[in-house]
């Protein structure tokens, strides 16, 4: 009831860790309905001028997890925070909000405070497919990004890939079957796929016609990742590019079309 919530409301400010950890734990399997207040609550002290209270509830923030995914904008603040033990904590209760975290991780990328970007990056290379599937999709704000380059090199750390495989050079070749195989290979990599996507959509500018085209169907097959590459050229100053990407972007379906919906409708 009122009077038990409250008595485990009350336990968040327990003096003993574990008392606050158990109680934090306990809203987190409550769901986020009952999470709600408390986790406004933890939230509105993350600005306490105490380094350790700040701290604290950042942690307790992460223990409660995906329940307390609304005060995910809240935790993304204190990655700039002067005590490197709030920006940890707060990094980490992110990464325990599963997509929303991530979500909220990959919009600090492009963040002109450098230990802000740094400190998202690493902190979605911590969480797994969720992390890579979040920073493929960064390529959306255009290969010439910082979030992308950040991205890009998340990527690159979390699968040892030091650069763009050379199988890139196929998607090129006379024989349509080695292409259309190269371009499956590469889509199959999932998320790391986006690090051979960039390649491609930048060569949708190349001055041959048949090269532009080939690299288009490759793009084409690369789902998502693709999907997002393409709106991250819906402001490229090349024609054919501006009118491939807009043509194929509207062909897609509702899955695909997800990740680029924004950029798409500003620009028609």
């Amino acid at each position: 009831g009122d009077a038990g919530l409250a008595a485990l409301t009350m336990r968040l400010r327990d003096a003993r860790g574990p008392a606050r950890r158990e109680a934090a734990a306990a809203f987190g399997r409550m769901g986020p309905t009952i999470a709600a207040g408390p986790s406004a609550i933890l939230a509105s002290h993350l600005k306490h001028k105490n380094a350790d209270v700040r701290k604290r509830c950042a942690e307790l923030l992460g223990v409660m997890g995906e329940a307390a995914s609304a005060q995910a904008g809240a935790l993304a603040l204190c990655l700039g925070d002067d005590d490197g033990g709030v920006r940890w904590n707060s990094a980490k209760a992110l990464r325990a909000m599963g997509e929303a975290g991530a979500v909220t991780l990959a919009s600090l990328l492009g963040d002109r405070d450098t230990l802000v970007a740094s400190t998202a990056a690493q902190a979605l290379e911590k969480m797994g497919d969720i992390g890579a599937r979040t920073l493929s999709l960064e390529i959306r704000h255009g290969t010439d990004s910082d979030s992308w380059r950040r991205a890009a090199d998340s990527l690159r750390r979390m699968t040892d890939l030091l650069r763009v495989a050379p199988e890139n050079v196929h998607l090129t070749d006379r024989d349509p079957s080695v292409r259309q195989h190269r371009a499956r290979s590469i889509a199959a990599r999932g998320p790391t796929s986006a690090l051979h996507v960039a390649t491609l959509v930048d060569g949708l500018a190349h001055e041959d016609t048949l090269t532009r085209n080939r690299h288009m169907a490759a793009v084409q097959q690369t789902g998502e990742v693709g999907a997002a590459a393409l709106a991250g050229k819906l402001k490229e100053t090349h024609g054919f590019v501006r009118r491939r990407a807009v043509e194929h972007l509207l062909q897609l379906g509702t899955a695909d079309a997800s990740v680029h919906a924004g950029a798409l409708s500003a620009r028609t």
